[in-house]
């Protein structure tokens, strides 16, 4: 869930049940079978610290293959960008190697190939069925993914459901308390 200004909630149940809440002042990251929560105080922290902050709580509970890390970072590395059928760019990177296919009609990212200095598959992965979640914003249904692992290859597949556009959620739900005989630990 999202709400302007700064409200973000995610819930994921597979393959661990966890929450996470996020407002201006305050992240939680809560996992009910662990029976622990960690509280993260925003109040007194510069601008640049929060961002560094929540990016890094939010790489905890990131989907691989909505978006693919500093953009920023990854420009400079650029080697090819080819125009190929069905409104698809191709664009491939090096140093390390990095294969992005964009729908450009949806500004969508739809595969990804991450290698290593080695040129060793780190991450693959495609996105499907797309809903429009926005002006110009669309969203994929199916998220498979393919690992390189210490034991060989991991594979994984998220569907997302219940997607809802222009809801419009109670703030309530952007609160967090822990529940009773819950660790609460503090960041």
């Amino acid at each position: 869930r999202l709400k302007a200004p700064g409200l973000i909630r995610l819930e994921y149940y597979i393959p661990v049940h966890r929450i996470a809440v996020l407002s201006d002042t305050t992240i939680w990251e809560y996992i009910p079978a662990a029976k622990k929560a960690l509280r993260t105080d925003l109040t007194a922290m510069q601008k640049e610290k929060k961002a560094q902050t929540a990016a890094s709580i939010m790489s905890r509970v990131a989907v691989d293959g909505l978006r693919l890390g500093d953009y920023s970072e990854m420009l400079p590395r650029i080697a090819s960008v080819k125009n190929i059928e069905n409104n698809i760019c191709i664009i491939q990177g090096q140093n390390p190697r990095f294969v992005v296919h964009i729908d450009t009609e949806k500004n969508s990212l739809v595969h990804s190939e991450l290698y290593d200095k080695k040129g060793d598959l780190v991450m693959q992965t495609d996105a499907s069925q797309f809903i429009k979640a926005g002006p110009e914003f669309w969203f994929p249904r199916n998220i498979t993914a393919i690992y390189r692992s210490t034991n060989g290859t991991a594979r994984s597949r998220i569907v997302m459901s219940n997607i809802r556009v222009n809801d419009d959620p109670a703030d309530e739900i952007f609160r967090f308390t822990p529940p009773e005989g819950v660790t609460v630990l503090t960041n």
